[in-house]
């Protein structure tokens, strides 16, 4: 195992048997992913008993080719882009393609880990499966868990998206990968010293203003007044920033807020999916984009990653060092070997807080 804090979770349960468990996850694929799945793999699960779904911002295609290697059943929707269509109905209609059919045949498995990152499979398996009572569900972000905070769950969700771990030690390690792939599109774009407006003051948004701070000349804004440098009403300063990041899961700037923006401004997601800027109006202007990956250069203006999330902007096995993003990796084992080890009651659940000390106290 090449990834402490796994060691550290494989011990604290050594008696977990994942032989007759059936994962079926929504997962960036990088290459701590392999590592994380080896772990499971360490305590019995079989391969042919692992199905997985990537997104085409965050697959990386030597990760790809290994979990084929080994067995494991993954959908080539992993690499699905489609620059006319949002990315949520493009990934929408591939969660639903891939696992319906596998929440028609869960029988012979005694249990069913979902694991999810947006919402999209946990909102699936809610609609497909009211009366499966072996089945947890495990969400890790904060977009993934707005999406299903409404819903009347019928079974457990372990929400590793809101715990301490996650929002006070890994919205850091993200930060600083999102400002590394920033800065250098910076140069690129010839923007020194960019005033800088965030939109969104989560985990993320006041990590990365944290960060930027001592650099740069930054705003803030948000949709709770009392966060916000603008009481709420950022559109109307717009024009005043050469760099706007968007944090919020949510859209940001309409169309038409495009004529508000000054000429030459880059354009940033650190969040999921291309919601935050209207990313399908700017690509079908820019006509034939074929990779995630490009950036867009339509209107003076410079959409970083065709409007995905900029650390996710090269296909790159890695976009945090391993031995940072391993944290979020033991979280994920955490609840999953946690989930099967005690009983949970339906709707959402917190990760256990000791476990989460003690693997923020051996990072």
């Amino acid at each position: 195992m090449t990834l402490p804090l796994l060691q550290l979770v494989l011990n604290e349960f050594p008696t977990v048997d994942l032989s007759t468990t059936l994962i079926i996850g929504c997962q960036h694929l990088l290459g701590t992913t392999i590592d994380l799945f080896d772990a499971c793999f360490a305590r019995g699960l079989k391969p042919s008993n692992l199905y997985l779904l990537g997104k085409c911002y965050s697959t990386n295609q030597q990760t790809f080719n290994r979990l084929v290697e080994l067995g494991v059943n993954i959908s080539r929707d992993s690499f699905l882009f489609d620059s006319q269509r949002p990315f949520d109905d493009v990934y929408h209609e591939s969660v639903t393609k891939f696992f319906s059919p596998i929440f028609a045949n869960l029988e012979s498995y005694s249990s069913i880990i979902i694991l999810d990152d947006g919402g999209q499979l946990i909102t699936l398996a809610h609609h497909l499966t009211a009366s499966q009572a072996n089945i947890i569900a495990i969400e890790q972000t904060t977009s993934g868990y707005e999406k299903i905070k409404s819903l009347p769950l019928h079974f457990p969700v372990i929400n590793v998206a809101r715990s301490q771990a996650k929002l006070e030690v890994e919205a850091i390690f993200i930060a600083e990968s999102i400002i590394t792939k920033i800065e250098l599109a910076l140069i690129n774009y010839n923007t020194p010293n960019p005033r800088t407006l965030i939109i969104g003051a989560g985990a993320i948004g006041q990590a990365i203003r944290k960060l930027l701070t001592p650099k740069y000349d930054i705003a803030l804004a948000d949709s709770l007044p009392e966060r916000c440098d603008f009481n709420g009403q950022y559109r109307e300063c717009l024009q005043d920033f050469d760099l706007i990041i968007g944090a919020t899961g949510q859209p940001i700037l309409t169309i038409d807020d495009l004529a508000l923006l000054k000429p030459g401004v880059v354009l940033a997601s650190a969040s999921s999916s291309d919601r935050e800027f209207p990313a399908v109006h700017l690509r079908h202007l820019a006509n034939n984009i074929i990779n995630c990956h490009t950036d867009i250069n339509v209107n003076n203006l410079h959409l970083l990653n065709c409007g995905f999330p900029i650390n996710f902007n090269d296909g790159a096995i890695d976009c945090v060092p391993p031995a940072k993003i391993q944290l979020t990796r033991a979280l994920l084992l955490a609840a999953i070997f946690s989930g099967l080890t005690r009983p949970l009651p339906p709707g959402l659940v917190d990760l256990d807080s000791g476990l989460q000390a003690c693997l923020i106290a051996s990072l």
